[in-house]
């Protein structure tokens, strides 16, 4: 079944619809006299008890497709700095007004996308527009060592709200092993981006709380005992620590059935 439609017509001062308007044209429509006749009624109006009440009624949103019949077409003009692609395409592109479309950010190997600059904002690699209006939108990007530079300047948000300091020594281990082996590959920048968006709601949860503040430094220490190894021993000493401390639990364990 069908669903119903609806037309508006916004009108001038003097009744008019826009000249705009494609479908406004002169009618050759001839007028004439009707037969109609006009005639007394026998109505007679009463008082009636209708009584007003407030309703639930609420107003909520529709899958209704609104088509302009006049606001004729915009054009999006679309820009990507290097580093980057949009879809669709960087160029020029011609909608029917009110189109909703959705915009994606597309960074090369190596870079990060980083905001929607011109007629639109935002930080998120997707946007949604209406062209209700001509356009004119950039995908801004930058190279993952220019981010990276940024980011040796900040520090762990979760650490440092459980130590209370940037400067504190398990702190700094930490950052120690995020500048020499998180920053120098793609697995581990990715790692530490989500980390950067996520973990300073943690942070803030961590900081009011100190009995959170206790638990998440007790569980800080095996990571930062296996991060001071890292930076300090490299990976290979630190893989056979960790094998070792693995192993005297299994060593005990026999060495007591023996006995």
């Amino acid at each position: 079944m069908g669903k119903p439609d609806i037309l508006i017509l916004k009108l001038s001062s003097n009744g008019d619809i826009d000249p705009g308007c494609n479908f406004v044209n002169e009618s050759n429509a001839d007028v004439s006299d009707s037969s109609i006749s006009p005639t007394d009624t026998a109505i007679i109006p009463e008082d009636k008890d209708i009584v007003f009440q407030d309703t639930n009624a609420a107003t909520r949103e529709s899958d209704a497709i609104v088509y302009s019949l006049c606001s004729g077409q915009h054009t999006l003009s679309l820009t990507a700095t290097s580093g980057g692609t949009t879809n669709p395409p960087p160029g020029t592109h011609v909608y029917d007004h009110a189109t909703r479309i959705s915009i994606i950010a597309d960074p090369d190997d190596e870079y990060h996308f980083s905001e929607w600059t011109g007629d639109a904002s935002g930080t998120d690699n997707q946007l949604s527009i209406t062209m209700d209006s001509d356009k004119s939108i950039q995908a801004n990007f930058v190279g993952y060592e220019v981010v990276w530079e940024e980011a040796k300047k900040t520090p762990c948000f979760i650490a440092t709200a459980a130590y209370e300091s940037p400067s504190h020594p398990h702190v700094r281990i930490l950052q120690d092993f995020r500048d020499k082996y998180l920053l120098n590959n793609k697995l581990g920048r990715k790692f530490v981006e989500v980390y950067y968006r996520y973990s300073p709601f943690a942070a803030n949860l961590i900081e009011t709380n100190k009995g959170l503040k206790v638990a998440v430094r007790m569980n800080l220490l095996p990571l930062v005992a296996i991060c001071f190894s890292m930076v300090n021993f490299g990976p290979v000493i630190t893989g056979v620590i960790f094998v070792v401390i693995l192993m005297l639990p299994v060593f005990f364990m026999s060495t007591l059935r023996k006995k």
